[in-house]
Order: C-alpha cells, then sequence, then structure tokens
C-alpha cells in the first residue's frame, strides 16, 4: 500500500510548523512510527505533511527547578541513553527498553507516542504514572494539560487540530524511593497484553506515597488510586498477598482483541501490579544497601 499524494514541509523551527498547520487536513510527524502506517493503509490521508524531525529546540532533555523536561522529539533510545533521565526518573530509561526494537527506538518519539495514545505504549503509561504534564503550543496560544486530562480514550488526546506537543514536564521525586517496571508480550518487541510501573516513596520504613498505574486494561493508563491509598502508611514489611485479586481489578475495564483477551487480562492483572509493588519494595532495600 502507498500513500496518497501530500505537501511536505519540512518545518526548521516552531513558528514555521504551526503556520504551516494552519493549512486544511495537514498532519505533523517526526519519527513517523504511528502515522505512516496509517497513511499506507489510507486511514489517514492528510494533504500536508509537515515534518518537525529537524526543529533541535524539541530534542532537549533537562532539568529545571524540580522538575525534569523531555522535548516532544526526544526518542526512546536517546531516552534510554540520558543522564538526566537515569539520575533522576530511572524508571523511564528502563520500560523503554521494552518498547520495540532498536531500529523503531532510534526514530519513535515521546510526543509521537503520546499523541498516539496506544493504551498499550510504555511512554503513556509512564506519563500517567510519574504524574507528567504536557506542554502544547499552537500560533496564538500555549498550555499546560494533565495526563490524565490530555488521554481521552483509545488513540485519542485532548490535543487539537491546530497544536504541537512541546515538551513534557515529570515533577522529581523528593523522598527516598524504590520502583519497578514489568509487562506481557507474546515475543519480545510486540505491544503489550499487559503493563504495570510502580514508585513507592518510603519515609522512616514506612510508605508515605505511591504511584501505580497499568496499561492495555483500559481506554487509557489507568492510576491504581484505590491501591494507592490502600498501601499508604504501611510498613515497607507489608505483605502485598493480602490485596485481594478484586481490590486490584476493581478500576480495570479491558477488552479482548486479536492479541488477547479480556478474560486472560483481567487473569494475569493481578500478579503483575502485585509484583511491581513487591519488586519496588526490593528496589528500594537494595539502593539503600549498595
Amino acid at each position: 500500500m502507498k500513500p496518497s499524494k501530500f505537501v511536505y514541509v519540512n518545518a526548521k523551527t516552531i513558528d514555521e510548523a504551526l503556520i504551516s498547520l494552519k493549512q486544511p487536513d495537514s498532519k505533523i510527524i517526526a519519527g513517523g512510527q504511528s502515522l505512516v502506517p496509517l497513511m499506507n493503509y489510507r486511514l489517514s490521508q492528510p494533504s500536508t505533511l509537515i515534518d518537525i524531525s529537524s526543529i533541535i529546540e524539541l530534542s532537549q532533555i533537562s532539568v529545571k527547578d524540580n522538575n525534569l523536561e523531555i522535548g516532544s522529539l526526544v526518542t526512546h533510545n536517546q531516552a534510554i541513553s540520558s543522564k538526566d533521565i537515569i539520575k533522576n526518573l530511572p524508571i523511564i530509561s528502563f520500560a523503554l527498553e521494552h518498547t520495540a526494537h532498536k531500529t523503531i527506538r532510534n526514530s519513535g518519539t515521546i510526543g509521537g507516542s503520546a499523541a498516539h495514545a496506544d493504551p498499550s505504549a510504555e511512554w503513556p503509561l509512564l506519563i500517567m504514572l510519574l504524574d507528567g504534564s504536557i506542554n502544547i503550543v499552537s500560533y496564538k496560544n500555549t498550555r499546560t494539560i494533565t495526563a490524565k486530562d490530555f488521554f481521552i480514550s483509545e488513540l485519542t488526546t485532548d490535543l487539537k487540530e491546530d497544536e504541537i506537543i512541546k515538551s513534557f514536564n515529570f515533577p522529581k521525586i523528593k523522598r527516598n524511593y524504590g520502583w519497578s517496571f514489568e509487562e506481557i508480550v507474546q515475543r519480545s518487541g510486540d505491544f503489550a497484553l499487559f503493563s504495570a510501573g510502580s514508585i513507592i516513596e518510603i519515609d522512616d520504613n514506612m510508605i508515605f506515597n505511591s504511584k501505580i498505574c497499568v496499561g492495555g486494561a483500559g481506554e487509557t493508563p489507568i492510576r491504581l488510586s484505590n491501591i494507592e491509598a490502600l498501601i499508604k502508611g504501611k510498613n515497607i514489611e507489608y505483605d502485598f498477598d493480602n490485596i485481594k485479586n478484586d481490590q486490584f481489578l476493581s478500576l480495570l475495564d479491558p477488552t479482548s482483541d486479536e492479541h488477547a483477551s479480556m478474560e486472560y487480562r483481567l487473569h494475569i492483572g493481578p500478579q503483575i501490579i502485585r509484583n511491581v509493588l513487591i519488586n519496588s519494595i526490593k528496589n528500594y532495600k537494595d539502593s539503600k544497601n549498595d
């Protein structure tokens, strides 16, 4: 299959891209890992294709005050190897090692993954897990939106047709903490059938705060706020086996697709979530012993 005809614009600045985006039926492209397959199958037929991959400003990673800012054009492999990310939020680098294959990780970007909004992908889960916010620009306006408000449903976000994702802000974690990420795939590099990540903050051997998020279990990544509240204040020796499977499943709403059934996702979900909680505590203890 080949895409329909389109006008190609190689934008060098954000303003140039935003001006070009005023054209009807125009689309932004960077790595092309999401849009190009849709174009080849004629599921998307933009009349103007705006390539933003040359905009250097969008490829930066920086630490500002208490935030880690990641530009929308940062590739998966760039994030994996970033010293700033490894130092401040190592779960990002670890989780992205599970993303597809090396060739795709070389070109796929955080902005493209977020805009595509596949609920089984690693970046949307990480953005939701880490309380990320999305900085968005249009020709007339700029705005910042939370992950919860950005991801609306499967393959649907709050991004308007005349807007570009500029960057993502992630608050640094101020306390000692442990983290873990796990996903189930049929083959290495495949889409995750179910994934989960957790951050557990520790204060005086007590769980001060936690963030738990799952992917592949609904139309968007899902924060398990009920489990976060349940384990708050528990000693780090708390036995997560005490949490019933129904409690892990209460907020999940998976569907069946060609990769896995709803029943399978509900079956494996509780154990994957339990695993990341246990391993987050283990990661914390290991870091204290280093």
